[in-house]
């Protein structure tokens, strides 16, 4: 269904998570995060150009932010975009963070 919505030609489980966490903690940077992620090896060849790591909600975008640091560590040339099918709305609204683009 994602390749049809989006017109890919290659979906992929790229990035796999390490051990499983609560995802709701906070105060947990992107660069920690990053370090319960991994490459999975077996689906990474060829080498992607553009990589769209879709979520289901976007909170305050560590996880989004965590993954780009893992994909562009190893595919310093690929572009990486986050789509997402929802925002959490929270009681105070919190600016999108810098430097996070959502394209569609």
């Amino acid at each position: 269904m994602i390749r049809q919505a989006v017109r890919m030609q290659d979906v992929r489980e790229l990035v796999l998570t390490i051990q499983d966490t609560v995802a709701k903690e906070k105060n947990i940077s992107p660069q920690r995060r990053a370090q319960n992620y991994r490459i999975n090896e077996d689906c990474a060849d060829p080498t992607p150009t553009d990589i769209v790591v879709v979520d289901d909600v976007l909170a305050g975008g560590s996880h989004f932010k965590a993954m780009k640091i893992v994909a562009a560590q190893r595919f310093p040339h690929a572009r990486v975009y986050g789509l997402f099918l929802a925002r959490a709305i929270r009681p105070e609204p919190e600016p999108i963070p810098e430097g996070l683009v959502i394209e569609i």
